[in-house]
């Protein structure tokens, strides 16, 4: 279905998003706050595409986002009908100059490299993408990294080109350690599904020796380095938990515990965390953490692990606090496997 090109429908007003969009009834338009309609509506494209890097986006392409990802639940966007405005705006867009002109707008945000990663998982067959490849080469790699990793979650073929290139910028020479690391542990998580882009980030962004290796896991943030536990296997994995011990990373501990289906995997880490996480205190950060796992097929195995912990900490007198947490995290609806609550609920009665 063909549209008109975004530069023939006057600007990004309310006027002429709707006449984009006139060809998608079920797109919700009517949730969005239009506040830079009128005469404060960007005359060009230089208006809209601000060419300042900063954080703060406060273009009218950046409002739009801030106002798009404000209606909806999630943290990260997705291109869904009736959700997504921005997405719906791209779907639309047929001529390779508008294309090209948004993509850059997009990779000026967070937000919006995340919305650009979103639709390129959705719509990995758009002939447009070819000419976004080359700008690539000139975007900020951190940035470029969130569009990556929310493109990997796709495993359709037609997107590893786009994808390919993507790891090449961000895994570059003379990039930011952070946002290599960053990139890394995504490109291990139990998300990730193309196999290509997979392998050219780990390939591109990899360190050689283990004591590099370590170094780079012990500095991780610890929900990234929990997330990637999953998908790391042989001596990557040895390395992995070896870092995490000596990090005493309740987070990345907690993290990996509460959603892992791997029952050896989830021996080794559990393991590993009562070595540094016995205290009160430690062990009241990380059940908290962990009663918020997803649930399935070793929920009894969680739960049975659980109750030992509880009941440790029924030993040492120090139960009570950690009870009231673990049922408060159960009242706000963040607890999923029916064994800990029952495990919860069971010794709060007792109190």
């Amino acid at each position: 279905m063909s549209a008109t090109p975004v530069g023939e429908v006057s600007r990004l007003d309310e006027d002429g998003i709707r006449e984009m969009l006139r060809t998608k009834p079920d797109t919700n338009v009517e949730s969005y706050d239009f506040s830079f309609t009128g005469s404060s509506a960007p005359s060009t494209p230089s208006t809209l595409l601000d060419t300042d890097d900063d954080d703060e986006d406060n273009t009218p392409l950046g409002k739009l986002l801030k106002k798009d990802a404000g209606a909806k639940t999630t943290a990260t966007p997705t291109v869904v009908s009736g959700q997504s405005m921005v997405g719906a705006i791209l779907e639309q867009i047929s001529s390779e100059t508008d294309f090209k002109l948004f993509v850059n707008g997009l990779l000026r945000s967070n937000d919006g490299a995340r919305e650009l990663g979103a639709f390129a998982r959705h719509f990995p067959g758009k002939p447009a993408w070819s000419a976004v490849i080359p700008l690539l080469a000139n975007a900020p790699a951190a940035r470029v990294g969130l569009l990556l990793e929310e493109g990997l979650k796709e495993d359709d073929t037609r997107s590893e080109a786009l994808l390919v290139a993507a790891a090449t910028r961000v895994c570059g020479a003379g990039q930011p350690e952070d946002v290599r690391t960053t990139t890394w542990l995504a490109a291990l998580g139990p998300d990730v599904k193309n196999v290509a882009g997979r392998d050219a980030v780990l390939a591109k962004c990899g360190v050689g020796g283990r004591e590099q290796m370590k170094a780079r896991l012990k500095a991780a943030k610890g929900e990234q380095l929990g997330r990637a536990l999953d998908g790391m296997k042989g001596e990557l994995f040895g390395v992995a938990v070896s870092a995490l011990a000596e990090s005493k990373s309740v987070k990345a501990a907690a993290t990996f515990l509460g959603d892992t289906s791997n029952n050896d995997k989830f021996d080794a880490v559990a393991k590993a965390t009562d070595s540094f996480a016995a205290g009160a205190k430690e062990r009241g950060e990380l059940l908290k953490t962990f009663v918020n796992g997803k649930s399935g097929s070793l929920d009894e195995l969680k739960a049975k692990w659980l109750g030992t912990r509880l009941d440790e900490l029924h030993a040492q007198g120090a139960e009570e606090p950690v009870l009231k947490q673990l049922y408060g995290e159960m009242a706000a609806g963040r607890v999923h496997i029916p064994g800990i609550r029952m495990s919860v609920i069971t010794r709060v009665k007792g109190l």
